[in-house]
């Protein structure tokens, strides 16, 4: 850099990255622990009996959900459909009053994905044809919904889909009391949560010829403590030709399609065909014996979790600062914590990464990196990739921020002394009056 120094203004062109996408690059390790208690309330002896879903390797292709763990009690015997993963827990005969009690703990790592190339080319597979079409009193063949659908088709299958997103969250308003309510209802409300947002969705991805899977699960949220009950959330799946199975979520966090962030946890997938009970929208759930009522407790804790962000931090010696705050935010001790930093070559100086060693419970710690600017740069983005080891493997975490730094040019006469400085401006003034005496 020689002599070339740093502006001082290019503190006020730090821009944070709180607008952009979710990273994708994050993984968390989670476990949900359910308690069912099945009680007879009939007056004769009844098989108690217990049917739920249950987490598993999802099953669209994505590398995005991995079971770890898990323990059940009692043992239960296990089907599997298309794509859903059913539990079933025999509890015997159940005397009138009588109990029986189960218990399920699942641990599962979550990675964040972002799908690339969504605007290929080719067709749509013969065998999904089928999630193309609309179902009754859930996603409507309605006049209302096919013109609708129709206006917004774009020119290729991605920019159908895309229009139908962008339309979906701009037309509803979010109401987290809103009862299940079907496309065509939702479309005239134009209030609903979840379940509505993506009910409205599928229904207009399907009337443009594009298969759409209803996904259901939970969205982990810490103000919820870890009533899981609390976090139920939905979104879509849709075929998209050259990309495959993409998810679209209007309601998480502004809205993410073709990414999903590692809070989300799949339980189940439907096309649509047990969603419906007796002419009205019903999200499946669990299913038990009957003559018995049903109680549960169900938990979702965040095991081992990072979370990163990237901020600005002072200079030195002509080297930009960046801080890259860390925090634990799962309930384990993370160990061999590592922070790198991700810059654009062209502007800065790569950097080695940073080890920090062992981040307790809930600690949090600050990482400060300073950058050798090689020219100027505007909205350069820097990311921040941190990694740690949990007692239930590898998890990780990024923030990012976009940098500006302006690079002021080399002062005039760089080497005149402090003394000599200050008489130039006389001197600048003996010349002027000189040459006005002689044009006289």
């Amino acid at each position: 850099m020689g002599r070339a120094s740093i502006s001082a203004a290019f503190l006020s062109s730090f821009l944070l990255l709180s607008l952009l996408p979710p990273s994708s690059g994050s993984s968390s390790v989670y476990s949900f622990q359910a308690t069912y208690r099945i009680t007879n309330t009939s007056p004769s002896s009844v098989d108690g009996w217990l049917e739920v879903f249950a987490f598993d390797h999802e099953n669209f292709g994505w590398g995005f959900q991995r079971v770890l763990e898990e323990n059940f009690s009692p043992p239960p015997q296990e089907s599997k459909g298309e794509d859903n993963r059913v539990l079933r827990f025999s509890l015997g005969k159940l005397s009138p009053g009588a109990s029986g009690e189960v218990r399920l703990t699942q641990v599962l790592r979550v990675s964040g994905r972002k799908w690339e190339n969504l605007g290929g080319e080719g067709g749509i597979p013969q065998e999904l044809l089928r999630l193309t079409e609309p179902v009754p009193n859930l996603w409507e063949n309605a006049p209302e919904l096919r013109e609708k659908a129709e206006e917004l088709r774009g020119e290729t299958p991605y920019l159908t889909a895309r229009n139908i997103f962008e339309f979906v969250k701009d037309h509803l308003t979010y109401f987290a009391q809103a009862s299940d309510q079907s496309a065509l209802e939702v479309y005239r409300s134009r209030v609903g949560k979840c379940t509505e947002f993506t009910n409205l969705f599928i229904a207009l991805v399907r009337l443009s010829g594009l298969p759409a899977k209803f996904l259901a699960g939970y969205g982990y949220a810490p103000k919820f403590g870890d009533n899981a009950e609390r976090m139920g959330h939905a979104f879509a799946a849709l075929y998209l030709p050259g990309a495959g199975w993409v998810p679209a979520d209007g309601t998480w966090q502004g809205g993410q399609f073709g990414e999903l962030s590692e809070d989300h946890l799949i339980l189940f997938s439907s096309d649509g065909s047990n969603l419906v009970r007796e002419g009205r929208v019903s999200i499946p759930g669990e299913r038990w014996s009957g003559g018995t009522k049903l109680e549960k407790t169900l938990l979702l804790y965040r095991e081992a979790a990072l979370e990163a962000a990237v901020g600005k931090g002072g200079q030195e010696n002509g080297k930009v600062g960046v801080v890259v705050s860390v925090w634990n935010r799962g309930r384990s001790s993370l160990r061999s914590l590592t922070v790198r930093l991700r810059v654009d070559e062209n502007f800065f100086r790569p950097v080695p990464p940073q080890e920090v060693g062992e981040l307790a419970a809930g600690g949090s710690t600050e990482v400060v990196f300073y950058l050798e600017p090689l020219k100027e740069a505007e909205n350069s983005l820097v990311r921040a990739e941190v990694e740690a080891w949990s007692p239930y493997g590898e998890v990780s975490s990024e923030g990012a921020l976009l940098l500006s730094v302006v690079i002021r040019s080399e002062e005039p006469f760089p080497l005149l002394l402090p003394p000599l400085q200050l008489l130039l401006p006389v001197v600048g003034v003996l010349i002027l009056v000189l040459v006005l005496k002689l044009r006289r």
